[in-house]
């Protein structure tokens, strides 16, 4: 049995996750069911990763010091890509505006952006499991995933005429890892 668990097998060959579509982000960040603060954290933490194609795990680690909502800026310093300043959308702003209003306490800008009710930072599997609850919830499609939200913005600024490096910066990636959002014969 151990020499079962110590083989080297190879890995499996990356795929291109679908983007989650337009309207099924629409519909997702507009619940009206968002009467809780932990609702209304969700819904800020799926705007930020769908508006600024960050990863779920740069999402979670987010410091409230690292958003900048007056100049509508994200400050990526926690990454295993490459750290970048990314913009937020109105949309975006206005929820973590909204959440961080209903937050049962106020944050220094030395904790975490997204917390619990413990203020302990929420983890990543926290956020997937909320997401699916929603999507489930709502009907979209079984599909979409979190880190589609970042494939949606990659895939929308691809199809939008912007340069691999200019893609390659906002995702915090390479240029040849750009490459698979311009490849699609559509």
């Amino acid at each position: 049995m151990s020499a079962l668990l110590s083989a080297g097998f190879p890995t499996a060959a990356k795929r291109q996750r679908p983007p989650v579509t337009e309207s099924e982000i629409d519909l997702l960040l507009a619940d009206m069911l968002q009467e809780s603060w932990r609702d209304l954290r969700d819904t800020a933490m799926f705007a930020v990763q769908s508006g600024s194609g960050l990863t779920p795990a740069e999402t979670v680690k987010l410091d409230a010091g690292h958003v900048d909502l007056v100049d509508r800026l994200v400050r990526v310093v926690d990454t295993h890509l490459a750290p970048r300043l990314v913009g937020l959308s109105d949309q975006s702003c206005d929820l973590i505006g909204r959440y961080l209003s209903a937050l049962p306490f106020c944050l220094s800008k030395a904790e975490p952006l997204f917390v619990t009710s413990k203020r302990r930072r929420v983890n990543v599997r926290t956020a997937q499991v909320s997401f699916r609850r929603r999507r489930m919830r709502l009907g979209v499609s079984q599909s979409a995933t979190l880190m589609g939200l970042r494939h949606a913005l990659a895939a929308g600024l691809a199809h939008g005429g912007s340069s691999p490096d200019l893609l390659g910066s906002a995702l915090g990636i390479g240029r040849t890892g750009t490459l698979r959002y311009f490849s699609k014969t559509d």
